[in-house]
């Protein structure tokens, strides 16, 4: 896993190195307890007694290179002379709980720790379930350390239960916090500090711990990380009768259900913790008046256990507070205690060490709640080592510093030189160092810039012709002696090098200054220049410069004419002349542009020579050239002993309209054609002349014009399209006195003729399938037709009841209605039936059943005969 962190002289990296427990704190008590000595030593810190952790919980303890740094009970800290520290007491946390309070150095600057405090299992104060956060400062007070006022009793995050730890991973750390509920939450510390935005993981038990009137929590889980960072047991002290295991991504600080690790029947898990050098954790175990400490291998394939009994304890539980809380030592041995007995079990469980102080049973204390530190102390290489936090040091000239790194780096890398873990740099620059350790490989970068140095003065001088030089001391130089013992103003007349000590603000400068003849710069530079001007660049060092028309500028475009400046070199007066003759360039049409059917010639100016084009082109008149295509052309030429170098731009026109357009026509359709302006001296091929003109013959009708002076054709293709035949209507179309013309299927009568003749023609359109109209006309024969019409039924029943033979549809009179038989006798014979009358016939039912023929006429309104014959059958 590699991981960058730039940009710190004081850069921490964290990696896979603990501190080694060679003393155990008692801080209630004030002892230092030396394991590395036998028997065990105790020593007192602080003959002062202070109140701190009082009651049955785990604190935090910092320590380097033997020495007490601070401590925390979780609601006061104390600095390393065992005092409180300085706005270090009424922290927002609980005394009472296996976790505390929580120490975690700052990633960036090694002399500030992030303090977290929160609920603990005895919550008699202002602690609610909720986690804080305080930033103490090492360098504040003296050195003793200081909590910042603006950085205590930060509220983190609510609805937490007791159980914090942390992970390290190549770029800082991930605080790992549980809340009172089945989510974890990941807290990221980086170079940039401590986000507050949590990573949440919802994969524990759904286990909620409930407190009594009395402010005691009925458990807590217990919770440890391994020390490679990569799982995370979770003990839920009874509520659960399992272990869980669960991966931990450093990357993300996600959470991710491992396995279980079940327990016997009827037992509760207590305090648990990971060996330092394997896959293995330790447990307590309770079950009534029994008392075992577990060992659990994860096996290599990651998704299996075995467990063992390692040690299980004898008179019903004698280890007061020790279920609670054990560490693992720099053996891979368990720590832990009773009342006044600190206790070791080797990691095999067959050696059990046992020491007493009498001054410690003097403090009548759960010694097994005072040991610490609780958690693992993680050293963090120093990469790039000052005591400053800054990315720049600033030096003096000459002066040497040595870059350092911490220990238990390897492959020290400096700007991509190997090197030893010290290098001594006295010039500027930017030095890059990487480092590795077991796990990560980091970088870092410091910049080492000089202090300001710079001269207030010349370094170099020149003797002017009164030969003699007065070089005054200038501002901001301090403490100046020169070599021949002068501490002001120094007198030269002869050239050399002159020696003087001074300092610079907190530098001391030894440096030179050289003194030579005066510099000759009366001389005439005449020029002659190809082109419109020429550019002057006089030398840098002159002062109060003035040009003879005004000017002060060192840098010039100069056109024709005489110019003349004086100025001051270094402390003596100069004086030059110019004269500038310009070439003027030849003036001639550069850019051009063609016609699409033409081409353009160009002729450069006369006097010019030597024409070469870019392209190779050559021709007997070198100042002559003819273009047909578009593009940037080239050249060089000589003129009045110049040469210049030049480029001639073509472009075609390309909005020249020549084009060819194809129509297709309908039969009697034309194509009305208007060529106007800018179009010019149109002449067609079939010899007309003009841009108007209606074409209506199938044929190509092609023309030449000119158009904005150029030459351009156009082409027009007539074609014919093929024509259906109109529809067949009957020869006469024969329609009643009154009626409209019928609607036909894509026929549109021209107009609506006055149907008044009985015979006359129409016109008609018909659309054809291709779109095109055909003109045609039908003969139209008028008649006169009824409006109305007789009703009789074919078949008439004489049982039906119906007494009513014939009915008509319009209020008209009926004229006469006769009934005949088959031999043509009359059987019913009516005359003069007025409008809406019925035909009865009174001897309908006397009639013999059979085929009958009927004789109708009728008035209209207009006072016209209509005549109807039909036949009827009347049955029984």
């Amino acid at each position: 896993m590699k991981s960058p962190l730039t940009s710190s002289l004081l850069l921490f990296a964290v990696s896979v190195f603990c501190q080694p427990y060679d003393n155990i704190y008692i801080p209630a008590a004030n002892y230092q307890v030396n394991m590395l000595e036998t028997p065990w030593s105790f020593r007192r810190i602080n003959n002062n007694r202070i109140i701190f952790g009082t009651f049955d919980g785990i604190h935090t303890v910092i320590s380097e290179m033997d020495s007490l740094v601070f401590a925390s009970d979780g609601q006061t800290v104390l600095n390393k002379k065992m005092e409180v520290m300085q706005n270090g007491d009424d922290l927002k946390g609980a005394k009472g709980g296996a976790y505390c309070s929580l120490a975690i150095r700052h990633v960036k600057q090694n002399k500030k720790y992030f303090l977290f405090t929160g609920r603990g299992s005895y919550s008699f104060n202002n602690i609610k379930d909720e986690l804080y956060y305080h930033v103490i400062d090492l360098k504040l007070d003296n050195g003793n350390g200081s909590i910042l006022a603006d950085k205590k009793n930060v509220l983190l995050s609510t609805g937490m239960i007791e159980p914090i730890s942390y992970v390290k991973t190549c770029e800082g750390y991930w605080l790992i916090a549980k809340e009172n509920s089945f989510r974890f939450k990941s807290y990221k510390i980086d170079k940039r500090g401590l986000d507050t935005n949590a990573v949440i993981s919802e994969v524990a038990e759904n286990v909620i711990y409930q407190k009594n009137d009395s402010g005691i929590y009925d458990g807590s889980p217990f919770m440890d990380v391994s020390f490679d960072g990569n799982l995370l047991a979770l003990s839920y002290n009874g509520k659960r009768n399992f272990i869980d295991v669960f991966n931990l991504n450093l990357l993300t600080g996600g959470l991710t259900k491992k396995m279980k690790i079940d327990l016997n029947p009827g037992e509760r898990s207590h305090g648990i913790a990971f060996s330092r050098f394997e896959n293995i954790l330790f447990y307590m175990s309770y079950e009534e008046d029994s008392l075992r400490l577990y060992k659990v291998i994860i096996n290599s394939d990651q998704e299996s256990y075995t467990q063992e009994v390692l040690y299980q304890f004898k008179n019903s539980v004698p280890y007061t507070g020790s279920e609670r809380a054990f560490l693992i030592d720099q053996n891979d041995d368990i720590v832990f205690s009773n009342d006044w007995n600190i206790i070791r079990l080797s990691n095999d469980g067959l050696s059990l060490d046992t020491v007493s102080n009498a001054e410690l049973s003097k403090t009548n204390l759960l010694l097994a709640s005072q040991l610490a530190p609780p958690h693992k102390v993680i050293y963090f290489p120093e990469l790039i080592h000052r005591e400053i936090e800054a990315d720049t040091v600033y030096i003096c000239k000459g002066e040497k510093i040595k870059l350092y790194t911490g220990p238990h780096l390897s492959n020290i890398v400096w700007n991509d030189s190997i090197a030893y873990d010290t290098l001594e740099i006295d010039q500027e620059g930017m030095y890059v160092m990487s480092a590795s350790d077991a796990t990560c490989t980091y970088f870092d970068t410091i910049y080492v810039n000089y202090k300001s140095q710079s001269l207030p003065f010349n370094k170099k001088y020149q003797l002017c012709d009164e030969r003699e030089l007065v070089i005054n001391p200038p501002e901001g130089l301090n403490d100046l002696i020169w070599q021949n013992g002068s501490t002001d103003s120094l007198i030269v007349s002869i050239p050399g090098f002159y020696k003087f000590s001074a300092s610079i603000g907190e530098c001391i400068l030894n440096d030179s200054i050289e003194v030579v003849e005066a510099i000759s710069y009366e001389n005439v530079l005449d020029t002659s220049t190809c082109g419109h001007a020429v550019s002057i660049n006089l030398d840098p060092r002159l002062n109060d410069l003035v040009w003879n028309d005004g000017s002060n500028e060192l840098d010039r475009t100069l056109k024709d004419g005489n110019y003349h400046f004086k100025a001051n070199l270094l402390g003596c007066e100069v004086h030059d002349t110019f004269r500038v003759d310009v070439v003027d360039v030849p003036e001639f049409d550069k850019d051009i542009s063609i016609c699409p059917l033409d081409s353009m010639t160009i002729k450069l100016s006369s006097g010019i020579s030597v024409v070469e084009w870019s392209d190779g082109y050559k021709s007997l008149d070198a100042l002559e050239r003819t273009f047909y295509s578009q593009g940037l052309y080239s050249f060089s030429y000589h003129y009045m002993s110049c040469v210049f170098y030049d480029t001639v731009a073509v472009r075609k026109i390309e909005t020249i309209p020549t084009f060819t357009l194809d129509s297709i026509l309908c039969r009697d359709e034309f194509l009305e054609v208007s060529l106007s302006a800018p179009y010019e001296n149109i002449e067609w091929n079939d010899g007309q002349m003009g841009g108007y003109r209606i074409l209506s013959e199938p044929g190509t009708y092609s023309f030449k014009a000119i158009y904005n002076d150029c030459r351009v054709e156009g082409r027009y293709i007539i074609e014919n399209k093929p024509t259906n035949n109109p529809p067949i209507l009957r020869d006469t179309l024969k329609i009643c006195f009154g009626e409209a013309l019928p609607n036909i299927d894509n026929v549109t009568w021209n107009s609506e003729p006055e149907l008044t003749k009985t015979f006359q023609v129409v016109k008609y359109n018909y659309v054809d399938s291709n779109k095109c109209v055909i003109k045609a006309d039908v003969l139209l024969e008028m008649e006169k037709c009824s409006p109305c019409k007789v009703i009789l039924p074919n078949i008439l029943s004489q049982n039906s009841g119906i007494t009513s033979i014939a009915y008509n549809n319009c209020d008209v009179e009926i004229e006469e209605f006769t009934l005949l038989d088959r031999w043509g006798n009359i059987v019913c014979d009516l005359h003069g039936l007025s409008p809406g009358s019925t035909v009865l016939c009174n001897n309908f039912s006397e009639l013999i059943p059979g085929v009958y023929a009927y004789v109708l006429v009728m008035i209209d309104e207009h006072g016209s005969p209509f005549r109807f014959v039909g036949d009827i059958t009347i049955v029984k």
